[in-house]
């Protein structure tokens, strides 16, 4: 993989901003070495695949805080790997069930890099045909594992900069009706566990 820097990262002065936003016209390209080795199995009523993966990101442009602002800056190294798993599989002729589940484990000499990964996270989608080609009940579960923010602010100054963001859980239930072949409605509640 290979990205060059953008506009903004290089040139951007935002100056009536706070902080101040500053980009880097030395820059360097971000490149990247990704590897990937999958398996499949797919079936009339089943869907199974595991990827297993390794990405190696060199010169990862990002910001850094700095006395008057924020900077673009390249990060020496940053590397991410791990796996991902889906299943899906076809109940009956009006019901469906599909998981997917991602492990990342990242690693870099710069923490505040890493900020915003969770290593464990999943989504459960079960579909189910009330009414033939009239109604459909969805139940949506999404879990997302620990993470932490970094505020390079903070930081600075010699205070606490890291704030662990806790895992969570949504869960949605909705109702779809199709009216006709143009007009299709959703309701249901979002976020039913309020958690």
């Amino acid at each position: 993989g290979y990205r060059i820097p953008s506009l903004k990262e290089l040139y951007y002065q935002w100056i009536d901003h706070e902080p101040n936003i500053y980009g880097n016209p030395n820059l360097k390209a971000t490149s990247n070495d990704y590897l990937s080795i999958s398996f499949d199995k797919r079936t009339i009523n089943n869907d199974f695949s595991v990827i297993f993966y390794y990405n190696n990101i060199r010169n990862m442009i990002s910001t850094e805080y700095q006395t008057d602002g924020l900077y673009y800056r390249n990060y020496d190294k940053v590397i991410l790997y791990g796996y991902n798993i889906h299943y899906s599989r076809k109940i009956n002729q009006y019901s469906s069930f599909k998981l997917v589940y991602n492990y990342t484990h990242p690693s870099s000499k710069s923490s505040e890099i890493l900020e915003g990964i969770s290593k464990h996270a999943f989504r459960v989608n079960f579909i189910n045909e009330i009414i033939e080609n009239k109604l459909k009940l969805i139940l949506n579960i999404k879990y997302g594992g620990e993470k932490f923010n970094f505020d390079q602010e903070e930081d600075f100054v010699g205070n606490q900069s890291i704030k662990n963001l806790d895992n969570y859980f949504l869960v949605d239930l909705i109702f779809a009706s199709r009216i006709n072949s143009i007009i299709n409605l959703k309701y249901g509640v979002k976020n039913i566990s309020d958690y």
